[in-house]
């Protein structure tokens, strides 16, 4: 499972490289990420506009990762009864 430092660590590399704000990379959601066309859609941003910036090549793989540890975590709540 990802680590909280992980989860940090990530949130604050995609603001420093993907150009986003606190706000934006704290909302982001599995499908505002399209890794075909390495790009990031922010929804609702500045001025309430939705945009595009580009996702790093070098966020792929972590953000990968994270998201193959939380649907781990996710099957193991629904087979808890807990979804």
């Amino acid at each position: 499972m990802t680590s909280r430092r992980g989860r940090l660590e990530i949130n604050l590399r995609k603001l420093a490289r993907a150009g986003l704000r606190l706000q934006e990379a704290l909302r982001l959601r599995v499908k505002d990420l399209d890794f075909g066309f390495r790009q990031i859609v922010v929804r609702d941003g500045k001025g309430g506009k939705d945009r595009f910036t580009v996702l790093p090549t070098k966020l792929i793989e972590p953000l990968q990762k994270q998201l193959s540890a939380a649907q781990k975590l996710y099957e193991q709540d629904l087979r808890r009864g807990l979804g």
